[in-house]
């Protein structure tokens, strides 16, 4: 789905009557604060469709197989560009591009269909060898991760995220695992008295940092409660639970990255 332009139909309309009036197209575009390609875009797509330019149906398109032949057979039976059938056909030049891109290389050319859910669908677990399944056939099939993720039932990102992890690092990428990495493990026996006794005392420094921000936090609260009879009967309704919950993971955030609560405190 395309971003959605800060520029009404109307106005774009009413900005390449202007055009067609003699106004320039650089001056214009600076004015507006856009490019000279793109208002040219806007031009093009005013002179094949006049007043209903710029309309278009909220959510993507579909598009056969026959549309997109049509279009690759008109770009090189006529020599237009991509820019102008864009314009003619109201797409995006690049997705043009794309198409006759595949058919250059020989690659399939499908169907694109919509398929909303792929978008909102929960997640599931999967294997390696059906991640890899995955990917595989998003290669064959031109990069179709909409197509991919309504085939095998995961969410659209989930099958993005894959694909680009995987060609750029390898199968390494299929093996890694989401959340926090382990803490790696140390072997004390090959410590020295010096280096144990300094690990103890980096710990004894984490935890007397992680005690005095608690402490602080929670005089804070003390201080920040409302006098009143009536704002503290409703003062002890909020969820103070939720209060110490969000105090102590802070807290425990700490050991690793104490300015967490610090910036809290300020």
């Amino acid at each position: 789905m395309g971003r959605t332009s800060k520029f009404s139909a109307e106005e774009k309309r009413q900005i390449c009557r202007q055009l067609e009036q003699g106004g320039s197209t650089i001056a214009t575009a600076k004015g507006l604060g856009i490019g000279k390609t793109t208002l040219q875009q806007w031009y093009l797509e005013f002179r094949y469709h006049g007043d209903s330019a710029f309309e278009r149906a909220s959510g993507n398109r579909t598009y056969t197989v026959a549309f997109k032949q049509l279009l690759i057979e008109e770009f090189y039976a006529t020599g237009i560009s991509c820019f102008e059938l864009g314009a003619k056909y109201q797409l995006s030049n690049r997705v043009i591009a794309r198409w006759i891109h595949s058919w250059d290389n020989r690659n399939e050319i499908t169907d694109y269909h919509l398929h909303p859910g792929v978008y909102t669908m929960s997640s599931k677990t999967t294997t390696v060898a059906e991640r890899k399944e995955v990917i595989q056939w998003v290669l064959d099939h031109d990069m179709n991760y909409t197509a991919a993720a309504a085939r095998f039932g995961i969410k659209y990102g989930t099958v993005y995220q894959w694909t680009r992890s995987y060609l750029k690092e390898g199968e390494a990428s299929l093996h890694k695992k989401r959340g926090r990495k382990p803490v790696a493990e140390v072997d004390l026996t090959a410590l020295t008295e010096l280096e144990r006794l300094k690990r103890d005392y980096d710990r004894l420094q984490r935890e007397n940092h992680r005690l005095d921000l608690e402490n602080r936090v929670l005089k804070k609260k003390r201080n920040c409660s409302p006098k009143d009879a009536h704002e503290s009967e409703i003062w002890n309704r909020v969820s103070t639970r939720r209060f110490v919950s969000r105090t102590r993971r802070k807290c425990r955030s700490s050991l690793s990255h104490p300015w967490h609560l610090e910036s809290f405190l300020l």
